[in-house]
């Protein structure tokens, strides 16, 4: 992951860089209560910044503070190919992350090829839950949100007609979440 900070007249005030020997791709960043930072993305790495990978590839979230300074870094996934999209804070302080999975761990059990992952974190990057959608062909989320009632709406894309996806119209189509 590369992460720059810049003033408000983009004058370079300080970049960094997180990861490990192999491929480390950020997604998004969001600011946390405490004026800290999470990145999430994906991780192929097993050193250096990163501690563990348990597959393919893993949901990777980074923490950093203001000045660029690593306060956590926790891999979240299988034996296959895990991904993180967005990251967004939600009303009650916790953290909400969107991506896909091809692995089955834990609560998840995969349906198909990838399927839609949408998961609720702490400060600390531990789950609170996790909801998986898929069938058995590759379903994405690439953007999750929390509405004023609590519900959770994620946005993504699904190749699917069976399992969890009631029907598909061509090739792909819009995947619309709604998890309360």
């Amino acid at each position: 992951f590369w992460v720059i900070k810049i003033n408000n007249t983009g004058e370079l005030l300080w970049k960094k860089n997180y990861g490990g020997s192999e491929i480390d791709e950020a997604k998004a960043i969001v600011q946390t209560n405490d004026n800290n930072f999470f990145i999430v993305g994906n991780s192929r790495s097993n050193d250096q910044d990163i501690a563990q990978n348990s597959g393919g590839a893993d949901l990777c979230i980074v923490k950093i503070n203001d000045e660029g300074n690593l306060l956590l870094q926790k891999n979240i996934g299988g034996s296959n190919f895990d991904v993180g999209n967005s990251i967004h804070r939600m009303a009650d302080g916790h953290f909400l992350v969107s991506g896909s999975t091809r692995s089955s761990f834990e609560t998840v059990q995969n349906k198909g090829q990838n399927d839609a992952w949408v998961l609720k974190i702490d400060s600390e990057a531990n789950i609170i839950w996790q909801k998986n959608v898929g069938g058995s062909n590759i379903d994405f989320c690439f953007d999750a949100v929390e509405l004023l009632d609590g519900t959770v709406i994620g946005v993504g894309e699904s190749t699917s007609n069976d399992k969890d996806i009631i029907e598909n119209k061509g090739l792909s189509d819009i995947l619309i979440l709604k998890i309360k």
